[in-house]
């Protein structure tokens, strides 16, 4: 048993490894069409433009759309919007957002951009590719303007993704090594302790030496109130308080943020609430109860590392962004695993036990 699991853990780690090789997959030579946007997050048209229309086709397209979101709402966003409407010499009636300039076609508003973008698109990729719109000052906008469409489509204007943030890769790393190094000793410890968790499972009279400290509610609130926060941030399509480390909205508004259609974020705030209530469980319950409670405790703890693990290898090699409050719930996920596998693989002493 412990044998599987460590190989277990082995074949995850090398699966996430294989995302960037996977990713990386792509022909150099593609046409690509790329275009900029002008929205307001406070735009209702906006945000269905880009959900409804721009990210799935992002996703489609892959790497062959690239598309620039560029927030009017910021001084160095709305300087660009002006510097666009002079350049394209954009009628007065027709100035607001949305605004999709691509090529010399600038589109305006949410029914004449879903009408013509994907045929532009189209004969774009056709002729052999679209570059950046010839805005001036559009290679100088600062990050701040920017939000993302899509997770491939969101590029620097150029050739190059934009650079990643050093000090949140350097700690997301440092995070990752850690939840591998946690989640190899977490196996270990449950390969030792095999046979007693399976005699536990079959008996009603034993309990498991159960998650006592009061350590684990405590941090699985500060988990629940990190994912409260970002499923509020995605169900409303607010900007995250991210802070001078990572670029949290990249990660929120990619497309990776949904899971069959469900906000991560809400997933983890289920996980966290599942979390909970197994943990009063075994906590006051008895007898097989208990047992139950408690082996379910653990494997959900193991779980939650794992998709930790996965989510965050996404962030280093897909979505090329760091999401700090996205590795503060890691960190807590991690200490969480480490406490429940510690106190029910320990040896079972007669003074914890109860009957």
């Amino acid at each position: 048993m412990r044998k599987l699991l460590l190989q277990f853990v082995i074949l995850f780690i090398l699966a996430c490894l294989a995302i960037p090789l996977a990713t990386a997959a792509q022909s150099p030579d593609e046409p690509v069409v790329q275009a900029i946007l002008f929205s307001s997050p406070t735009c209702p048209a906006c945000h269905s433009v880009i959900d409804e229309l721009l990210e799935p086709m992002v996703n489609d397209y892959g790497s062959r759309l690239q598309i620039v979101g560029i927030d009017t709402s910021q001084p160095a966003g709305l300087q660009l919007y002006r510097a666009t409407v002079e350049r394209y010499q954009i009628p007065r009636e027709r100035q607001g957002v949305p605004t999709l300039v691509v090529g010399d076609v600038v589109l305006v508003g949410g029914r004449e951009i879903p009408e013509q973008f994907p045929a532009l698109v189209e004969e774009g990729l056709a002729a052999g590719g679209i570059g950046w719109p010839d805005i001036p000052g559009l290679a100088q906008i600062p990050s701040e303007a920017q939000t993302p469409i899509g997770s491939e489509g969101l590029q620097s204007v150029g050739t190059q993704a934009p650079p990643p943030d050093p000090v949140g890769f350097a700690l997301a790393w440092v995070v990752l090594a850690g939840m591998v190094a946690a989640l190899g000793y977490a196996a270990w410890r449950v390969g030792t302790a095999r046979q007693r968790l399976f005699q536990l499972l079959q008996s009603g009279r034993k309990t498991l030496i159960y998650a006592k400290t009061w350590a684990i509610p405590i941090l699985d609130l500060v988990g629940l109130v990190i994912a409260a926060y970002l499923a509020y941030v995605e169900i409303t399509h607010v900007e995250a308080l991210c802070g001078p480390i990572g670029e949290c909205n990249i990660v929120q508004t990619s497309s990776y943020a949904l899971m069959l259609g469900i906000p991560v974020a809400v997933l983890g705030v289920l996980y966290y609430l599942a979390l909970g209530a197994l943990w009063i469980g075994q906590r006051y319950l008895v007898g097989r109860w208990a047992n139950l409670s408690a082996l379910g405790l653990l494997g959900l703890t193991l779980f939650g590392i794992l998709f930790s693990i996965y989510l965050t290898c996404l962030e280093l090699f897909v979505v090329r962004a760091i999401c700090s409050w996205c590795l503060g719930s890691a960190v807590t996920t991690t200490i969480l695993m480490l406490l429940v596998v510690v106190s029910i693989t320990g040896s079972p002493s007669p003074k914890r036990a109860r009957r």
